[in-house]
């Protein structure tokens, strides 16, 4: 798979975690924003580290 299609899943997928927090705060489950937030900065991390094995 391309490179630059990889790090595009995986933006989607922290802009998506992240706002899945803002809307499960709206619905007062906290439980599920601190577990969403965490696997947001996981998988920023994670691109991070890709970005930098490709580049």
């Amino acid at each position: 798979m391309n490179p630059k299609m990889i790090m595009m899943i995986m933006t989607i997928l922290v802009v998506l975690s992240f706002c899945s927090v803002g809307i499960t705060i709206g619905l007062r489950n906290y439980w599920l924003s601190g577990i969403l937030f965490i696997l947001g900065f996981i998988l920023m991390g994670l691109g991070l580290r890709i970005k930098k094995k490709i580049l």
